[in-house]
C-alpha cells in the first residue's frame, strides 16, 4: 500500500478519535452558544421563553393590546385589520423565538422559516387592495406600511433603517388621520398615534438588541410550543411541563449510535477518502488574503453581536442634586416645575439631557450650563457669570435680572429672553441656527420685541483681507398668529394680499406692505386647510382641506359663497385657472381630479378618474390640459375636451406633493417625495423626451407633508419648501442651489415669490 496513502489514513481516525473525545468529554449541561457559533448544539430542547423575546413581550404588548382595543372600537373593517396586525405580530414573535435556538441555517431554510410571517405581512397588503375605496383607506394603508417593517429579520446587517423606512412611510398615512381627527380623544386619532408609538417602540427594540442582525442561537434549544405563539399579556398558566421521560432518548444511547456510526465509516477500507473534498490553493487561508480578510471581519462581527443582544437597557434616574461643588440637573423629561434654590453667588448649574422640561432657578448663580437637552425652559433671576448652551434643541432661556453673556454652540432653536437689566448682554453663536433674542425695549412697556440673529453671512477678499458681513438675504418680517402648522400660503395675483392656512382650520389674510398686519380670518373648514388659490383677479379666494371640501371666499365680503361637496375624501390640492371663464380643479384621496366650470355652480363639469389618491394638481397655461399627480409618481396630463389621458410623465418615484406651470405656460415643475424637483416641457408637439432639468437638496421626512414648489416671475429660478427648516432656490438653466435659506424650526412646508417684487413668502406654522 502506498505509504502516503497510510499516512493520510491515520491522519483522518486521529483526528476523528479527538473529535469523539471531545464530545464524551462534553458535560450534560447546556453549551452556551454566541450567534454564528461552529460548536455543536445541544439536543435538549427548552420551553422557557428566551430573554430576547420577553424583551420585545415587555417593550410592545401593551401597545399592540391598545392598538387592538381601538381597532374594535372603530369600526368592524378596522377590527379585522387589527386582527390581521396581530397575527403578523404573533407570526414575527415565533420567528425571534425561533432563532434563539438554533444557529443561521442555510437560505433556503431561512426562507422555510419565515415564509409564514410574509404570508401574513401579504395577508395585510391583500386586504388593503380589497378594500380600496374604503372609509377607512388612511387607517389600511398605514397599517400596511407598518406591518412591512416586520420584515427587518431578513435584513443582513443593520436592520433597524428598515423598521424607520417603514415608520415614514407609514407616518403619510398617520398625518392623515391626525389631520382628519383633530380631536385627540378620538379613536382614529388614539389609533394612528397607537400605531405610531408600536413601530417606534420596535424599532429601539430592534435597534439595541438585534444591532447586526436576527440574533442567532442565544439561548441554544430553546423552541417555541402552540402556547407561546400568542404574546402573553397577562400573568397566564404556568408553561406546560416536559414530556415524559419514556419518549426521551437517553444521553448514553445518543453517544453510542454516534460511536458505532464512526466506527463503521473507518471500516470502509481505502474508500474513506474518497468521501473527502479536494482543497485547492484558492480555498486555503494561507494562499488566499481574501479569505484571510473575510475571516477576520466575520470573526469582529461575531463579537459585536455577542455584546449587542446581551446589553442590557440603561435607564437615569432625573436628579436635581448639590454634589458639593455644582447644581446637577439630569435626566428630566416633561418636568414643568423643577426648581433649583441657589443660596450663594458662586454655585454653578449643570442641566443635562433634560427634554420637556421647565426648569426655574432661584436667587443669582455664578453660571449656568446646558448640554445637550431638547424642548428645556430656563428662567433664572440673574447670573454673574455666562449662560452656555451647547449641543440642544428647541431651547428658550429667560433671565429677570442681570446678564453678561450667552454662548450658543452646535444649536438648533434658541430664544433668548432679556430683561431691561440685560440688554447690553453679550451674544456669542457658533454652529448654530434659529437662534432669536426677545428684549425689553420700552421704559413702561414689558412686551418683548422679537429680533432674529443672522444665520447666513458673506464673506469675501477686500483687498488683502477677509470680510465677513452678514448676508442681504435676510428675514425682514415674521408672521405670526395661527394656532397650529402651516399647510399652504399664496399671494394674491396683484401681489398685495398673503394669505395663509393649515392644521388650525382658519384663513389668515395679511397685508405685504407697511406693517403685514393681519386683517381677516376667514373660519368655516371642520378640518386642516391643504390648500389655496387666488382667482385671476383676486376677487375671490378658493381652498380645499381635509373636510372633503372646497370653498371659494369672496374677498371684499370675507364670506363662504360656495362650498363644493363632491369628493368623499381628504382634498390635498386645488387650482384656479389664469384666463377665461374662472374654473377650479381640485385633487382628492378618493382618486378623482374634479373641474368646476364656475363658481356659481353646484355640481363638477368634469370627473377625471384614478385608481391612485390624487396629491397634486394644476391647469396648464391655456386652461385645455388638466395636470395632476399622485402617491404613483406618475404625472398624467388630461384633454379637457376628450376626456382622456394626452400623455403620462414618468421620472419620479414617489408620491407627488406639487406641481406648477410656469408664467409662460411652456413648462411644469413638479416636487416629489423622492427628494426631487424636476422640469417638463408641456409645450405640443416636443420629442419624447419631455424631462428638462431635475433639481435635488430639498428633503422629505417621516412627516410626509405636501411639500409646494413654484416658479419667480421671470421663470428664472424655482422654489421648493425642505423638511430640513431650510427654503431653497434654484437657478432652472445652471440647475444650482443659488440660496438656501434658513430661519425656521421645521419643517417649510409652502414657498412663494410676489409676483411682482423681490420678495420671498416661506412657511412653517408654529416655532
Amino acid at each position: 500500500m502506498d505509504p502516503s496513502l497510510v499516512s493520510r489514513l491515520e491522519n483522518v481516525a486521529n483526528r476523528m478519535e479527538n473529535i469523539l473525545r471531545k464530545y464524551e468529554s462534553t458535560d450534560s449541561e447546556s453549551i452556551s452558544h454566541g450567534p454564528g457559533s461552529n460548536l455543536p448544539k445541544t439536543n435538549s430542547t427548552s420551553t422557557s421563553t428566551p430573554q430576547l423575546v420577553k424583551i420585545l413581550d415587555n417593550v410592545i404588548d401593551e401597545k399592540l393590546v391598545s392598538f387592538l382595543e381601538l381597532s374594535a372600537k372603530i369600526d368592524i373593517e378596522v377590527d379585522h385589520l387589527g386582527g390581521l396586525v396581530k397575527n403578523a405580530f404573533t407570526e414575527h414573535r415565533h420567528v425571534l423565538w425561533t432563532a434563539c435556538g438554533m444557529r443561521q441555517p442555510e437560505d433556503t431554510k431561512f426562507a422555510d422559516l419565515i415564509n409564514e410571517l410574509s404570508k401574513k405581512i401579504i395577508a395585510v397588503s391583500e386586504y388593503k387592495v380589497k378594500n380600496r375605496n374604503s372609509k377607512f383607506s388612511n387607517h389600511l394603508s398605514a397599517a400596511e406600511a407598518a406591518v412591512g417593517g416586520l420584515g427587518w429579520v431578513a435584513q443582513p446587517n443593520t436592520p433597524a433603517p428598515f423598521i424607520k423606512d417603514a415608520l415614514e412611510m407609514s407616518m403619510f398615512y398617520i398625518n392623515r388621520i391626525f389631520m382628519a381627527h383633530k380631536d385627540k380623544t378620538d379613536h382614529n386619532f388614539e389609533w394612528a398615534k397607537t400605531l405610531k408609538e408600536l413601530l417606534t417602540e420596535l424599532h429601539g427594540y430592534v435597534a439595541e438588541n438585534h444591532v447586526t442582525g436576527l440574533v442567532w442561537n442565544s439561548e441554544p434549544g430553546t423552541k417555541p410550543t402552540k402556547q407561546s405563539l400568542v404574546p402573553v399579556t397577562t400573568s397566564g398558566a404556568p408553561p406546560p411541563p416536559p414530556p415524559p421521560q419514556a419518549f426521551m432518548i437517553p444521553e448514553t444511547s445518543k453517544k453510542s449510535s454516534v460511536m458505532a456510526s464512526l466506527l463503521e465509516s473507518l471500516n470502509t477500507g481505502l474508500s474513506a477518502t474518497k468521501r473527502l473534498k479536494k482543497i485547492t490553493p484558492d480555498m486555503q487561508t494561507h494562499k488566499n488574503p481574501a479569505l484571510r480578510a473575510g475571516k477576520q471581519v466575520m470573526k469582529e462581527e461575531k463579537e459585536n453581536i455577542a455584546l449587542t443582544h446581551s446589553k442590557p437597557g440603561k435607564t437615569h434616574d432625573p436628579i436635581i442634586l448639590w454634589d458639593g461643588k455644582i447644581w446637577r440637573v439630569e435626566h428630566l423629561v416633561g418636568n414643568k416645575n423643577a426648581v433649583v434654590e441657589v443660596t450663594e453667588m458662586k454655585e454653578a448649574i449643570y442641566i443635562f439631557k433634560c427634554t420637556d422640561s421647565i426648569i426655574k432657578i432661584k436667587g443669582k448663580a455664578n453660571s449656568i450650563t446646558l448640554d445637550r437637552c431638547h424642548r428645556t425652559f430656563v428662567v433664572f433671576d440673574g447670573l454673574v457669570g455666562p449662560f452656555e448652551v451647547i449641543n440642544s434643541q428647541s431651547i428658550e432661556i429667560q433671565t429677570l435680572g442681570d446678564l453678561l453673556t450667552v454662548s450658543i454652540q452646535q444649536t438648533d432653536g434658541c430664544n433668548i429672553f432679556l430683561s431691561r437689566d440685560s440688554l447690553k448682554a453679550k451674544i456669542i453663536a457658533s454652529k448654530s441656527s434659529a437662534v432669536c433674542v426677545s428684549a425689553q425695549l420700552d421704559e413702561g412697556d414689558d412686551e418683548y420685541k422679537e429680533m432674529a440673529v443672522p444665520d447666513q453671512f458673506m464673506t469675501q477678499i477686500v483687498g488683502k483681507k477677509l470680510v465677513t458681513t452678514v448676508s442681504e438675504i435676510a428675514t425682514t418680517m415674521v408672521l405670526q398668529g395661527h394656532g397650529g402648522e402651516i399647510y399652504t400660503a399664496q399671494f394674491s395675483r396683484d401681489g398685495n394680499i398673503i394669505a395663509s392656512a393649515g392644521y388650525d382650520q382658519q384663513i389668515y389674510l395679511w397685508n405685504v406692505f407697511g406693517e403685514c398686519e393681519n386683517f381677516a380670518v376667514l373660519k368655516g373648514h371642520k378640518g386642516a386647510v391643504m390648500d389655496l388659490k387666488f382667482s385671476s383677479d383676486s376677487s375671490h379666494l378658493v381652498s380645499c382641506g381635509t373636510d372633503k371640501s372646497v370653498r371659494v371666499w369672496d374677498m371684499e365680503t370675507g364670506e363662504c359663497v360656495r362650498n363644493f361637496k363632491s369628493h368623499t375624501d381628504i382634498v390635498n390640492a386645488i387650482d384656479v385657472n389664469r384666463r377665461g371663464p374662472e374654473m377650479i380643479c381640485s385633487a382628492s384621496d378618493d382618486g378623482t381630479t374634479m373641474v368646476v366650470h364656475d363658481f356659481r355652480s353646484k355640481e363638477a363639469a368634469k370627473t377625471f378618474i384614478d385608481k391612485y389618491q390624487m396629491t397634486a394638481v394644476t391647469f396648464n397655461d391655456s386652461s385645455e390640459e388638466v395636470i395632476c399627480g399622485g402617491i404613483s409618481g406618475q404625472i398624467k396630463v388630461w384633454d379637457m375636451r376628450r376626456n382622456d389621458v394626452k400623455y403620462t410623465l414618468h421620472g419620479h418615484r414617489d408620491t407627488i406633493t406639487s406641481l406648477s406651470v410656469s408664467h409662460n405656460g411652456n413648462f411644469l415643475l413638479s416636487n416629489s417625495m423622492d427628494c426631487t424637483l424636476m422640469t417638463w416641457d408641456i409645450r405640443p408637439f416636443v420629442p419624447a423626451q419631455r424631462l428638462v432639468g431635475t433639481y435635488k437638496g430639498a428633503v422629505h421626512n417621516f412627516e410626509k407633508n405636501l411639500l409646494k414648489c413654484g416658479w419667480s416671475p421671470s421663470d428664472n429660478y424655482i422654489t421648493s419648501g425642505s423638511a430640513n427648516r431650510f427654503a431653497f432656490v434654484w437657478d432652472v438653466k445652471s440647475r444650482a442651489c443659488v440660496y438656501k435659506l434658513p430661519g425656521h424650526l421645521g419643517s417649510v412646508n409652502s414657498t412663494a415669490l410676489h409676483p411682482l417684487q423681490p420678495i420671498c413668502k416661506f412657511s412653517k406654522g408654529c416655532n
